[in-house]
């Protein structure tokens, strides 16, 4: 399964290929079809990037599992009174589900890094896809 979620979590790091380092342009299977965005996007990182694909990037195509989800729940303002501390976990523990079901690849991003409670569940959803893990053939990767 690819699995793709934006959420409140941050990852990634990109490194351009030393001038000196030849590059290979990769080939992938899934850029066929791309908008003229999404082709200009895939060639740059075809010619300056092409070692990090399948560790730092990929072309996918993909699919929604559900509908959007936010929080907080415009409902939570209508009373005047500040919203529970724990008003949004629903949302933490549902994305923690998706992502222990990765067999492939999960990105994950954020606008901060993850804490308290967000961070425990995580931990253990990134514990889950490492048990999972055992048995692909090639190391699943999170972003």
């Amino acid at each position: 399964n690819k699995i793709r979620i934006f959420t409140t979590m941050g990852c990634g790091y990109s490194k351009s290929a030393k001038p000196e380092e030849p590059v290979v342009p990769v080939v992938d299977k899934d850029a066929d079809g791309l908008s003229y965005v999404g082709a200009a996007v895939y060639q740059v990182l075809q010619e300056k990037h092409s070692k990090y694909h399948d560790s730092q990037w990929n072309v996918t195509k993909s699919k929604m599992i559900g509908s959007i989800q936010h929080t907080p729940n415009a409902s939570l303002f209508k009373t005047g009174e500040e919203p529970p501390e724990e008003h949004s976990n629903w949302l933490v523990i549902k994305m923690c589900e998706i992502v222990a079901k990765t067999t492939t690849w999960c990105d994950v991003m954020s606008l901060a890094a993850p804490d308290g409670f967000f961070l425990e569940q995580m931990k253990q959803a990134v514990k889950k896809v490492c048990e999972n893990s055992k048995a692909a053939e090639k190391p699943v990767v999170i972003r």
